[in-house]
């Protein structure tokens, strides 16, 4: 019900805002039997008589300033329709009101000091613009009114339309980078074709005669395969060809997509750290030990149950507690602070029960956490193997499998957590886990970095789109560009 109503109202003011236009459009004086003798009985106003002396109205009041309510109304028709944001940094009706008053009042007067003529005056200002202009400029001066309605106006506007000109602002920025890559994408096509000529281009040998005087010899009459005389039209064609070499160097220049594709190789995955080798003795030790400290610790509060399985990952490792018949699950929950005490951790974690198992988990952190590198999981198969040209390494799960996905089948994908949490060093590494799959030719990035030191590792690689984006305003027109481009694709 509540969009029905919003969209009443926007017709409303879109109609409101269109008929007034119409009226101040097609206003004639000779339609309003007061001003001219005679007058049109049948006015030439498109919206009639009404039409006529409401555009009276306003022109005799707000003179050319008019034009501003209809164009108001139909903003305000769009913003309804949520297809422009036609407001501005208050939302408060009663603050919205006073701006606004604000506006209509010393607009007029703002048009109206720059022409000294009172009937000029009136016809561009109105009469409201008339009297406060003429009050201003006997008490303040021509610049002292300049810069004081100048001033009033213009923070008018921007308080009742400021997310309006952010819109524009970025609809631009929007336009000029998608002219950027389709400037772009010109060059490259030109450059391949200027290639593609001069491999066709035949090889011309131009026959130069020897420096002067040289011994005679017999007369012989040459063939014509053996000599080629030199021509102007050969001459052109070698001039042409060296042109068309200049052209190319010039256009490869100006472009960053001038790359043979076959030159481009993946990158190697020694270029990442080898991980250190773990003590497999002393882990096992460690795992011995604590599955006895939590028997015991269970059997000691009357919990008859036994480890059936363990699986270590990087940071916990899960204990797998098999119960004897008759003993209840709570039993072992509500003993989570007195296992934790035993197994000398400072929490631990009961998942009970561990689902299609029929077991009951223990998660207790390891001493001491093992890092994960990148080059581990990016030698997994499942990545090796993975058909995707945008396959994540995420990482390893709690039992140290990889955790292997596939970026186009994730509707979105939101990296949260606090400060000091990873969120950077998770970016960079699935980042360079698409980089080690992927060449500059099937995957494109647009990466923004406010911070100017989150992504500062890939500024120089050939898969940017745009180079690496700073400005948190330049980000607003590429991102409305790479929506424009999305749903240009989903089309």
């Amino acid at each position: 019900m509540r969009r029905i109503i919003v969209h009443l109202q926007a017709v409303i003011f879109f109609s409101l805002g269109i008929m007034l236009l119409l009226s101040l459009v097609s206003f004639v004086p000779q339609d309003i039997k007061w001003i001219s003798s005679p007058y049109n009985k049948n006015p030439h106003n498109l919206v009639g008589i009404l039409g006529s002396y409401l555009a009276f109205f306003l022109f005799f009041t707000f003179g050319m300033v008019s034009y501003f309510f209809p164009f108001y109304f139909i903003f305000k028709g769009l913003e309804k329709l949520n297809l422009i944001r036609a407001y501005g940094v208050s939302q408060k009706k009663s603050v919205k009101v006073i701006l606004f008053l604000i506006l209509i009042i010393f607009f007029p007067a703002l048009v109206g000091i720059f022409f000294p003529e009172p009937v000029i005056v009136y016809e561009k200002a109105g009469g409201l613009g008339f009297f406060i202009s003429h009050f201003l400029r006997t008490y303040l001066g021509f610049w002292g009114s300049l810069i004081f309605l100048s001033t009033i106006v213009g923070v008018s506007i921007y308080a009742l339309f400021s997310y309006l000109f952010l819109d524009v602002v970025s609809l631009l920025q929007g336009a000029f980078f998608k002219l950027k890559v389709v400037k772009e994408e010109i060059l490259s096509k030109k450059t391949s074709e200027l290639k593609r000529k001069v491999k066709t281009t035949p090889q011309i040998r131009i026959y130069t005669p020897p420096p002067y005087p040289f011994k005679r010899k017999e007369e012989v009459i040459p063939k014509k395969e053996e000599v080629v005389r030199e021509s102007p039209s050969l001459r052109e064609k070698a001039i042409d060809k060296v042109q068309v070499k200049k052209k190319i160097e010039d256009l490869e220049r100006q472009t960053k997509k001038s790359f043979e594709p076959s030159s481009f190789s993946l990158p190697h995955i020694d270029l990442l750290k080898v991980p250190p080798g773990l003590d497999a003795r002393k882990m096992k030790e460690d795992i011995k030990e604590n599955i006895k400290n939590l028997e015991e610790t269970l059997a000691d509060f009357g919990v008859s149950a036994k480890v059936v399985s363990v699986q270590k990952g990087p940071v916990v490792t899960l204990y797998e507690l098999e119960p004897q018949p008759g003993v209840k699950i709570t039993k072992i929950t509500t003993l989570a602070d007195d296992i934790a005490l035993a197994m000398k951790s400072s929490s631990i974690r009961i998942v009970a029960p561990i689902p299609a198992r029929g077991t009951i988990g223990v998660e207790v952190p390891n001493e001491k956490k093992h890092i994960v590198y990148l080059r581990e999981v990016l030698q997994e198969q499942s990545f090796v193997s993975s058909p995707s040209k945008l396959t994540l390494a995420i990482g390893k799960d709690v039992k140290g499998e990889p955790v292997i996905a596939d970026l186009k089948e994730m509707p979105h994908l939101l990296i949260a957590g606090t400060t000091g949490s990873g969120k950077t060093v998770c970016v960079n590494s699935l980042i360079s886990s698409i980089l080690f799959k992927s060449s500059p030719q099937e995957v494109k990035f647009l990466l923004i970095d406010p911070k100017m030191v989150e992504l500062a590792h890939f500024i120089d690689i050939p898969h940017l789109l745009s180079p690496v984006v700073s400005d948190a305003k330049k980000a607003t027109g590429i991102l409305l560009w790479a929506v424009e481009e999305m749903e240009k694709r989903y089309e």
